[in-house]
């Protein structure tokens, strides 16, 4: 009996969280790679947003909103000595605005090492 009133509170729990969210706007909490994010920037682009998050090794990356939806990811770099890695949460910030308007632009959000380096250098 137990068994069935556990089902039943879960149906129950699920219902509730489907009526809430279609009644609601998008919920904007992300989880990538077990990080809670937090911090969502909109920007000058209407629609788009993004959050930095910093990993463990103590560099960053980033996520890109549009409409509330999450459509790009960019994992921190392993490894903080790597010259490309984004060491600063400014650098993730710019990293992440450069991605926005390539995707503006209808291209791929991804970075070249060339982009990435004037980001780094601040050129």
């Amino acid at each position: 009996m137990k068994t069935k009133s556990k089902m039943v509170l879960m149906c129950l729990v699920c219902l509730c969280l489907a009526a809430i969210s279609k009644s609601q706007a998008p919920v904007t909490v992300a989880k990538t790679n077990g990080l809670s994010l937090s911090g969502l920037h909109e920007t000058m682009i209407p629609g788009y947003a993004y959050r930095t998050y910093q990993a463990p090794n103590k560099t960053y990356g980033y996520d890109i909103f549009k409409n509330g939806k999450s459509i790009f990811h960019q994992p921190a770099t392993a490894n903080a000595e790597d010259s490309m890695a984004l060491t600063q949460q400014q650098f993730a910030q710019r990293a992440a605005g450069m991605s926005i308007e390539k995707l503006h632009n209808h291209m791929p959000p991804a970075l070249s090492n060339d982009e990435i380096k004037k980001i780094i250098t601040n050129n």
